[in-house]
């Protein structure tokens, strides 16, 4: 069958680039669309009508979780899409992204301030600039897809562990504490 191009999450015009969604389905019909999620939570105005009305984008509404695993498996590259110069996006790193490494799925998504951090892995995913061809980078990162890449993309998910995260923070928290002890007038 056609690719799978896959977003898991709240598919909602404040949280995912919808118009940029539909340009990359118009631009491959051979490929299909299929987002995952609830519909305009948080932004009941949302229109999927110019999208939904595109063959060959899938539609499926919120899922259980325990089954996202499945849907994942049958997707070819899953993506991030926010809107370009949402402060929401820029700020927040998404979870999605974890989930979508541990899957061993390419990962192709727009570079904001918080996936910016991810340029150091190249090996993760693709991350488009302003203006960036976003049809261009999900057939490369289709091209150059392979059972070695999924096991490093799987591998990196292994260091995602609440107990690293937890040691990572503490560490954080003990260098700012010391940074701020060692500061002029901070008893004060």
């Amino acid at each position: 069958g056609p690719p799978r191009l896959g977003f898991v999450g709240n598919v909602a015009a404040y949280k995912v680039d919808l118009p940029l969604l539909r340009r990359i389905a118009e631009a491959r019909p051979d490929w299909s669309l299929v987002l995952i999620g609830p519909v305009g939570w948080g932004e009941s105005g949302t229109d999927l009508c110019p999208l939904g009305r595109l063959a060959n984008v899938h539609l499926l509404g919120p899922r259980p979780y325990g089954r996202l695993p499945a849907y994942l498996k049958g997707m070819a590259v899953c993506l991030l899409a926010p809107p370009a110069g949402s402060a929401t996006a820029a700020s927040s790193f998404p979870l999605k992204f974890w989930e979508y490494v541990a899957a061993g799925k390419p990962v192709v998504g727009r570079r904001t301030e918080a996936l910016s951090v991810m340029d150091a892995r190249p090996e993760l995913c693709t991350l488009i600039g302003e203006g960036g061809d976003f049809v261009g980078a999900i057939e490369a990162a289709m091209a150059a897809d392979s059972p070695e890449a999924v096991a490093v993309r799987t591998e990196a998910c292994r260091e995602q562990t609440w107990p690293v995260r937890i040691g990572q923070m503490r560490e954080l928290i003990e260098q700012a504490s010391a940074k701020a002890g060692a500061s002029p007038g901070a008893d004060a």
